[in-house]
């Protein structure tokens, strides 16, 4: 079952009116995430993602995949970890967001929205991989220095 802190991702950035052309078939739902249908039986499936079966047929609420993506935010893919494109597309939403909030100088809601950004690690991630070049650039300038040294004085 999702969290309630997702809940309303959908709502918050597609339409919610479930009809039929929101429902997804197993092939849609693996081109939707561009991986095989056996890779969505075999990985996605057993992951928890909602959905239905008619018949033999498994079938896919688009509004519920969406939400289910955002909170689950990727996988593992081989060796390596790829990103559910609902998760991107809310990132993107939440970015744009939150540069209208600047500009117009809300700060409740940039506040909010900067919240949404730290729950879901988005913020966080960045904030890491900044850490990690700046560490990385300060070894390698330290490291060329000591080589420095060490040539003039020897």
């Amino acid at each position: 079952m999702m969290d309630s802190s997702y809940s309303n991702i959908a709502t918050q950035c597609i339409d919610t009116d479930t009809t039929e052309k929101d429902l997804m078939s197993l092939t849609e739902l693996a081109k939707h995430l561009g991986v095989s249908k056996g890779k969505v039986t075999s990985t996605i499936i057993p992951m928890g993602i909602p959905y239905t079966k008619k018949g033999n047929a498994y079938v896919f609420d688009f509004n519920e995949v969406y939400a289910w993506e955002v909170e689950q935010r990727g996988y593992m893919y081989r060796t390596s970890y790829r990103e559910f494109p609902a998760y991107k597309h809310y990132r993107v939403v939440l970015k744009k967001q939150l540069r209208q909030a600047i500009k117009e100088g809300d700060k409740l809601e940039i506040d909010r929205i900067r919240g949404l950004q730290d729950e879901l690690g988005y913020r966080s991630d960045y904030k890491v991989l900044i850490m990690t070049t700046v560490s990385v650039g300060c070894f390698v300038i330290m490291a060329t220095i000591m080589m420095l040294v060490y040539y003039l004085l020897y």
